[in-house]
This record gives C-alpha cells, sequence and structure tokens, in this order.
C-alpha cells in the first residue's frame, strides 16, 4: 500500500512523518523526492522501490545521507524494515498540488493530511523569514495563508473525488493526547497495533512529543495588524469541515 504525507508547510508534516516511521510496518520517506515532485509533478511506483528509493541522486533531496548525518540514520531504519514493510511512501507538503498527478500513477493510495491552526502555521513561517538562511524572507505570515487556504481547499475538494483515500490529523490533538492519539492515527490508516508494536513505538516516540511539548505552549506572538489580516483571510469554514472528517474518523 502506498501511503503519503501532506499538508501546509510549518503545518508538523515532518514530525508527524517521523512519529509514523517509528511502525515496523512504514516507511515514508522524508521528502525523499521533493526536488523531483516540485519539478516534475511526478512521483511514480518505480521511484518507491528499494533500489530507487535508497539510490540518492543529485537534486532529488536536501535530506540526504552523504550529507546528513541525521538522514543516514533516518534511512538506514528504513532500509532495514522496507522489504517487510506493508506501507511506503513520501511526505512533501505540497503534495495537495499534484492530487491528480498521485492518483493517476497511485490509484489506490492514501494520504495523512495534517491541518493545524492558521495563526500557529503564520507565526511558524514568520519565524522561519526572520531567520532566512534556508528559507526566503517573502514567505512570512502573511504569505502563508494564501498556502494554508489552498491546502485545505484542494484537499477537501478531492475527498469528493477519492471518498476514502484521505485521513485528517489535528496537530494540536496528536501532539497533545501523544501515543494514544497516534495508535488511533495507526489504526485509520490500517496498520496493525499489538502490544509490542505500542510498548516499542511508545518508547521511541517520547523524545518527538517531549520537542513537540515546547511547540504546544508557544502563544501566538504576531503584531496585532498581522493578526487581523490573518484571521480576516484564513477560511476557518475549510478548517472546521476538516475538524468535522476527524470527528467521524473516529466514529467509523
Amino acid at each position: 500500500m502506498y501511503l503519503f504525507v501532506c499538508g501546509c508547510p510549518r503545518s508538523g508534516t515532518t514530525a508527524l512523518t517521523r512519529l509514523l516511521n517509528l511502525h515496523p510496518g512504514i516507511v515514508i520517506g522524508l521528502e525523499r523526492y521533493k526536488g523531483v515532485v516540485g519539478h516534475t509533478r511526478q512521483i511514480t511506483p518505480a521511484m518507491l522501490e528499494a533500489k530507487s528509493f535508497f539510490d540518492f541522486q543529485p537534486n532529488q533531496t536536501n535530506f540526504a545521507p552523504a550529507v546528513n548525518a541525521e538522514a543516514a540514520k533516518f534511512y538506514e531504519r528504513a532500509k532495514a524494515k522496507f522489504d517487510t514493510a506493508k506501507f511506503v511512501g513520501d511526505k512533501y507538503p505540497q503534495f495537495f498540488r499534484f492530487y491528480r498527478a498521485v492518483f493517476s500513477n497511485f490509484p489506490d493510495a492514501k494520504f495523512v493530511f495534517i491541518v493545524r491552526d492558521p495563526l500557529y502555521v503564520a507565526q511558524s513561517w514568520q519565524r522561519r523569514a526572520d531567520d532566512a538562511t534556508e528559507w526566503p524572507a517573502k514567505n512570512d505570515a502573511r504569505r502563508a495563508i494564501d498556502y494554508w487556504n489552498d491546502s485545505l481547499a484542494y484537499t477537501l475538494a478531492y475527498t469528493q473525488v477519492k471518498k476514502n483515500a484521505f485521513i485528517f490529523v489535528d496537530y494540536e490533538e496528536l501532539f497533545g493526547r501523544k501515543e494514544e492519539a497516534l495508535f488511533e492515527l495507526f489504526r485509520w490508516i490500517g496498520a496493525d497495533v499489538t502490544p509490542e508494536i505500542q510498548s516499542q513505538v511508545a518508547a521511541a516516540a517520547a523524545p518527538e512529543f517531549a520537542r513537540s511539548e515546547e511547540v504546544l505552549a508557544r502563544s501566538v506572538e504576531l503584531p496585532g495588524d498581522i493578526r487581523k489580516q490573518i484571521e480576516a483571510q484564513a477560511d476557518r469554514n475549510l478548517y472546521q469541515r476538516a475538524q468535522r472528517i476527524i470527528k467521524s474518523q473516529r466514529k467509523a
């Protein structure tokens, strides 16, 4: 089964992907083909076969084992379970712009889409813009809301085309409820959740959830005029629709 992760950038897609990869039956790349998808809008089944997935070519990704020690450890763990994994895929926040292309190559694929309150997404964009080392300064809080609206609008529209292909996750709920929410997500995906897996994942997830506590504790510190603009432009009706889908997943 092919499984992809996406959401508005700075909504927690990386942290979510790291948590999903703690399951012994899940292997999802961390923007393994960012350079390819961003350029060609295409990802193919051949790219998710082991011989390609672990053969890092120039310009495919900026998170590669040869230049990043963390990436080396990440893909070493992925390689150890790849042959027996039930779910294989990639994470790229802006997959939401390319659903048609992805589904044309992966008709039965599933997407995990993470949603986060727009004010916190905008604040995260502003933090990166202020740093501006690997993040364009123009991608500030104001620009974040167009991406946020688009990510939800495109995804919610596509749920009408592929009704069973999407699983929605709320950032605050996942990192607030921690293991309980993660095991629930595994079940929604269709991954096994045995006592042994729960014990293994809970121990491995502890550092990730510890890091998230500091993020969850942050208050919104955007200037008043920017905050008002974001509140005016962010389509919270879309956000509420996503929340209703999450509630329906829980009832199913």
